[in-house]
């Protein structure tokens, strides 16, 4: 992943609407341009911005993106959501994290594509590949989410 637009879901949490590639255009809070605009919204757009933030700044740092932060939750009839109150959540998204992929044997590293771990589900060739998102993902977990999820508990 290079563009972190390609967080369709969590953008559509949000309420946010995308241009992608090819000119296609997503309404505002939906993945894609069939569905209506707000279907997956169910968190208020006004704390977008400030999540966002931390994505991109972990993320142009090499880090894996692990953002705790209290959020507005905002009424959503399609998934039977009902607004007005607000969520302290920890927010986890795999992306390529430079530490990780350097501690990987060479030659290991050499087997997995540029934009690993963000590979469409039609993508996943080998057992490698399988394993290598379970250890990545183990690894974020553990070291990373791990200490944002416990600190949330306490408070």
């Amino acid at each position: 992943m290079t563009d972190l637009r390609e967080m369709v879901y969590l953008r559509a949490a949000f309420g946010q609407a995308d241009h992608l590639a090819g000119g296609d255009y997503n309404p505002p809070g939906s993945p894609n341009p069939r569905m209506a605009a707000g279907s997956m919204t169910v968190f208020d757009p006004r704390d977008f911005g400030r999540i966002w933030a931390q994505f991109e700044t972990q993320f142009a740092a090499g880090e894996p993106l692990v953002v705790r932060d209290t959020v507005r939750v905002v009424s959503n009839p399609r998934w039977g959501v009902v607004g007005g109150w607000s969520v302290d959540v920890v927010f986890v998204v795999l992306t390529p994290v430079a530490a990780w992929r350097k501690a990987l044997p060479p030659a290991t590293a050499a087997m997995l594509p540029r934009y690993f771990p963000n590979y469409m589900a039609s993508e996943v060739e080998s057992q490698l590949q399988i394993s290598a998102i379970s250890q990545l993902t183990s690894w974020v977990t553990s070291h990373h989410a791990l200490p944002k999820i416990r600190e949330m508990l306490r408070d």
